[in-house]
């Protein structure tokens, strides 16, 4: 009577379940969130859990994600919501609803007054199930936020959804990226949003509105300044098409969060940029990752850096900068006091590149966090960084991941750590070292009570590394999160993480997917969770365990509310 969450994603419950979940639904009033993405429910045991629906008003979340309920499911949710008022947030992305499902559910959500948020990604509406939404939008005066990526929408549906905007009252967010939006689908939303002062956020990443699709949204910026977050990423946007993105920055100093990533407009395109960078005070979060800047393109966007002291958010990720290009950020960062997230993933550019972060690290104190994965600084990069944090006081999260990283290197990383008394989170997955730099750090975590969450994925780490964690567990009393994936611990490994969890009571969320754990080691596991009450999430898939160990598991998770991946 008090159960108020039921998470039973990713177990193939399918429509037997879902007829018999129905069935227990009837009488239960204190269930809150339903969540069976992933579940297998089809068709069939969608319209058995529909039935019930319209009974049911203490449900507010459902969750109904890849469930291939098709359009006979879609129909008879439709029908439900007709005479629930309840439900506020229904999730049935990927469920092929189609142009015929959507286009009857759309029909009945014209009459529903409690929904506020839709989830209807991928599920190939088209502009006929478009338009039927358009048709819906005009009469209900609910919904907050309705999600249509990617669902092949063209201009004919796009022309009707943004008319249909003029005269809705409550959308605040038009979430359209990966359709088929053209520079005339672009258009038709220009012409709302000049009128519209509702909508915050714009979303249209990954269509082709290109330079005359952004000419004719800019124009709509520079006369709509209640339009707080932009998505143009991937959308083949030349330098000619940003010049006219950065004039509209020129007059509306309310926008605070532009996507820009992935356009490949290049030093032009940055050389554009740094001009309205230097000048404007609204924005707070640029995205310019995967736009061939390279070195010469980030020398003047750190020209500007130098001036601009409001962005706090910065990705310059996948634009081929070495190191010459990254001596220019971290002389920027000596001065810039504004930045917190900075993320320089993949841009390879090696050792060089980190040791003159490492000067910059020693002088900043505004940065948060720093994403440098993917860049080849090998055991010389990662010495450079240890020296960083053992002076830096500010940054909370570094993310050294994919770097060929050896035991060397990571030694040094944990000797840093036992004079860091900032640093919160920590990714070193994807690198070289193996069970004697896991061992150094696990050494740390028994003494280092600041760090919440590690990851250390992908290292085909086994026992000894297990048992080292796992005594630094017993008594460690920050440590939240610790992702140990795609390794190599096996049964004894689970077991002594097992006897962890006994004694631990700050973690949180365990991850062991994929690490040969069998029967036994899942037993183990299991049995803890009668003792452990901390841990909230626990990830196992991937592993050997057989249907009855696992079906064990779910039943004690169950009982004692813990989210399980298995």
């Amino acid at each position: 009577k008090s159960l108020s969450h039921l998470i039973l994603s990713g177990n193939p419950i399918g429509p037997k379940g879902a007829a018999a979940l129905a069935k227990g639904l009837t009488k239960n009033q204190t269930l809150n969130t339903l969540d069976l993405g992933d579940t297998e429910l089809g068709s069939d045991g969608l319209i058995e859990l529909s039935a019930i629906l319209g009974q049911n008003q203490s449900i507010q979340n459902l969750y109904l994600e890849s469930n291939k309920i098709g359009a006979d499911g879609f129909i008879a949710l439709g029908e439900a919501l007709v005479n629930n008022y309840s439900i506020e947030v229904i999730n049935i992305a990927e469920n092929s609803g189609g142009p015929h499902g959507s286009a009857l559910f759309a029909e009945k959500l014209a009459f529903n007054n409690g929904l506020l948020n839709l989830n209807l990604q991928v599920n190939k509406i088209g502009d006929a199930g478009a338009i039927a939404f358009a048709k819906s939008l005009r009469l209900n005066m609910t919904l907050r936020q309705l999600m249509l990526q990617e669902n092949d929408i063209s201009q004919r549906g796009i022309a009707e959804l943004a008319e249909s905007m003029k005269y809705n009252s409550k959308i605040t967010s038009l979430e359209l990226s990966r359709n088929l939006i053209d520079h005339e689908g672009a258009r038709a939303i220009s012409d709302t949003l000049k009128s519209s002062r509702l909508i915050e956020r714009v979303y249209l990443g990954q269509n082709k509105i290109a330079d005359r699709g952004m000419n004719a949204i800019a124009q709509a910026l520079k006369e709509n300044r209640s339009i707080k977050v932009v998505d143009f990423s991937y959308n083949e946007i030349s330098a000619k098409g940003l010049k006219v993105f950065t004039e509209a920055l020129g007059t509306n100093s309310n926008l605070s969060t532009a996507y820009l990533d992935g356009n490949g407009f290049g030093q032009e395109g940055a050389e554009i940029l740094k001009d309205s960078l230097k000048v404007n005070q609204g924005l707070r979060f640029l995205d310019l990752s995967g736009n061939r800047l390279g070195n010469q393109g980030v020398y003047v966007i750190s020209e500007a850096l130098r001036e601009n002291m409001t962005i706090r958010s910065l990705d310059l990720s996948r634009n081929a900068v070495l190191s010459r290009g990254i001596n220019a950020i971290a002389t920027a960062l000596e001065v810039n006091h504004g930045i917190e997230t900075l993320s320089l993933s993949e841009n390879d550019f090696g050792p060089d590149g980190a040791c003159a972060l490492r000067e910059a690290l020693k002088l900043n104190t505004k940065l948060l966090t720093l994403n440098i994965d993917g860049n080849n600084i090998a055991d010389a990069g990662a010495k450079a960084m240890s020296e960083a944090i053992q002076v830096n006081t500010s940054l909370r999260s570094l993310n050294i991941a994919n770097n060929k990283i050896q035991d060397e290197g990571v030694w040094a990383i944990s000797d840093a750590l036992k004079t860091n008394c900032t640093m919160s989170e920590l990714y070193l997955d994807f690198n070289k070292f193996g069970d004697s730099g896991a061992g150094s750090l696990a050494g740390i975590l028994e003494e280092n009570h600041r760090l919440q969450i590690l990851g250390i994925t992908w290292h085909n780490l086994e026992l000894k590394s297990a048992e080292c964690f796992a005594k630094a567990l017993k008594v460690n009393k920050g440590l939240k999160c610790l992702d140990f994936r795609n390794n190599d611990i096996g049964n004894r490994g689970a077991a002594a993480f097992a006897e962890a969890l006994e004694q631990n009571t700050t973690l949180q969320v365990l991850l062991l997917s994929n690490n040969r754990v069998g029967d036994s080691g899942g037993q183990a596991l299991e049995e803890v969770l009668n003792k452990n009450t901390k841990l909230r999430k626990l990830s196992l898939q991937y592993n050997e365990m057989s249907v009855e160990v696992i079906e064990s598991i779910l039943v004690g998770a169950s009982r004692h509310c813990v989210e399980i991946e298995i």
